[in-house]
């Protein structure tokens, strides 16, 4: 998968109302820009169950163009790579789609963090196949540019950290569901690694100055579908 066309990030040719959205963007990032801002780019929900389809594609490729004008210190992907309708092993799809989109992703010019989302288990209708977390972490995290920090009591958890040291951010990716689709909550050891090893920035210089961010596919299922995130 990892031909020029899919790592490079800086020669994206990008559809015309694709590349206008980019430059509005531009503008009202650079108008409240400064030397001590943070900004990053978020993209969710792919459900490209069909491949490589023109719609993920193009928000892909605007969503690594981010990275390589310079607009943003980082990317997020919020997962739900595909719905899971009607994927399974047998034909190797689900492994091959992520496998495809997410090399896509990586090949933006900044790191990248991976949000294991509810459909990204394929136990939709597919629940006697459902893609395990060392699968998906084979596949999808062990991928990523900026080195994390997983809980080591539980490496397939799907939930860890990584620092910015340059920004003295760090960013914490939770995994908002059980393993099977639409069942979320956030368990005792998840909440265990957060609590006494991610928010422990006792190791800084000057820990007083470092942000902390926190990201997963959803909080909880009260605004799961709801047009206005919380």
């Amino acid at each position: 998968f990892r031909s020029p066309s899919t790592t490079t990030g800086t020669n994206i040719t990008l559809p015309s109302y694709a590349e206008n959205e980019l430059l509005n963007a531009e503008k009202r990032i650079s108008a409240v820009k400064s030397t001590t801002s943070i900004s990053f780019t978020f993209i969710t929900d792919l459900h490209g169950d069909t491949g490589p389809s023109l719609a993920p594609l193009v928000n892909i490729d605007t969503f690594r163009k981010t990275a390589a004008v310079g607009l943003s210190n980082f990317g997020v992907y919020g997962g739900d790579t595909f719905t899971g309708l009607t994927e399974d092993f047998t034909t190797g799809k689900v492994l091959w789609n992520l496998d495809f989109y997410l090399s896509r992703m990586n090949g933006a010019d900044f790191p990248v963090f991976f949000t294991r989302g509810n459909h990204d288990c394929n136990s939709r209708y597919q629940r006697a196949k459902t893609l395990t977390g060392q699968q998906y972490y084979d596949h999808v995290l062990s991928s990523m540019h900026a080195a994390a920090v997983f809980d080591q009591d539980h490496p397939e958890g799907d939930y860890y950290y990584a620092d910015l040291a340059e920004k003295k951010l760090r960013v914490i990716v939770l995994n908002a569901f059980t393993g099977k689709n639409y069942v979320f909550g956030y368990g005792e050891d998840q909440l265990k690694f957060v609590a006494e090893e991610a928010l422990d920035l006792s190791d800084k210089e000057d820990p007083e100055e470092w942000q902390v961010l926190f990201t997963g596919h959803v909080a909880d299922t009260t605004y799961v579908h709801d047009e206005i995130p919380y």
